[in-house]
C-alpha cells in the first residue's frame, strides 16, 4: 500500500509498504531508500518535524 508522506512544491514523498517487513520511500516516484516496516512511524515523525522545521 502507497501513502503520501508529503506533497508539495513539485516534490511527493511516498512510504511503499511492500510487506510488514520492509518500506520503501519515493520521492517523485523513484526509490530513495528503504526503511524497516516497524521504523516507518517513526520515519514519518521524523520527516514531518523537519519539513515543519524548515518550512518546506
Amino acid at each position: 500500500m502507497v501513502k503520501t508522506v508529503y506533497s508539495n512544491n513539485d516534490v511527493e514523498i511516498t512510504i511503499d509498504s511492500s510487506d510488514e517487513f520492509e518500506s520503501k520511500v519515493n520521492v517523485n516516484g523513484e526509490n530513495l531508500i528503504w526503511i524497516s516496516g516497524e521504523d516507518e512511524n517513526e520515519f514519518r515523525r521524523e520527516l514531518r518535524a523537519l519539513l515543519d522545521k524548515y518550512r518546506i
